[in-house]
């Protein structure tokens, strides 16, 4: 290889993505990160393959921010964006100053729940590259303490959907389609504060019949 290229360990790789050495190995096995073992046993990942990964990623990295939560601030993470729009709209009618974040990528997603650390996370299950309950395994390896209030958001909560998230850090889900009513009761029972008074909203936050993401 040449001299620009160097076989990073992952507890390095995992600095770089703000999660735990864990999740990096989980990625390599699943194929989703190129990576290889040394003679050793350990395993590597060569620096080009981490840029490439991040580049496609859409991954962009920023200094931590200090403190375990950021009151106020709550992540949309659904990798359609027409669903994005109607979400930040009853919320940011109904609670006020609230900065609302949404992603299409659930891998940048994440490299901005580690660095950031949103009070609330609304997230779907079903998204390409690494889905939902992939990300709340990833949340919860950070063994920093930080727990976000999860709101799943999905039109796939059969039985036994239910059953694999009873056994994840999620604490409330909806499934699409939705009433306006019903997002602003749950954001509610995880502690964010409506407005006393309420900008009209619409009746139904439903999935178009075009609608083919993840749900």
């Amino acid at each position: 290889m040449g001299q620009e290229d160097k076989a990073l360990a992952l507890s390095a790789v995992a600095r770089r993505f703000h999660v735990n050495r864990k999740t990096i190995l989980r990625w390599i096995k699943r194929g989703k990160l190129k990576g290889f073992r040394t003679l050793g046993g350990h395993y590597r990942v060569w620096s080009k393959d981490l840029e490439s990964f991040l580049e496609k990623s859409g991954v962009t990295e920023e200094p931590v921010s200090p403190g375990m939560e950021s009151p106020g601030l709550i992540f949309i993470v659904d990798d359609d964006p027409a669903y994005h729009d109607p979400l930040r709209m009853i919320i940011e009618q109904s609670f006020g100053a609230v900065e609302i974040r949404s992603y299409e990528n659930g891998y940048q997603a994440l490299i901005d729940i580690g660095r950031l650390r949103p009070a609330v996370i609304l997230l779907d299950i079903r998204m390409p590259h690494i889905d939902g309950l992939e990300v709340m395994k990833a949340i919860e390896a950070m063994n920093s303490g930080y727990r976000p209030r999860i709101l799943i958001i999905s039109g796939y909560i059969d039985p036994p959907m239910e059953r694999r998230l009873s056994g994840t850090i999620a604490a409330a889900r909806l499934s699409k389609p939705f009433t306006a009513d019903a997002l602003v009761t749950a954001l509610s029972a995880l502690g964010i504060k409506p407005l006393l008074s309420r900008v009209h909203e619409p009746p139904v936050l439903s999935v178009p019949d075009v609608y083919r993401g993840g749900q």
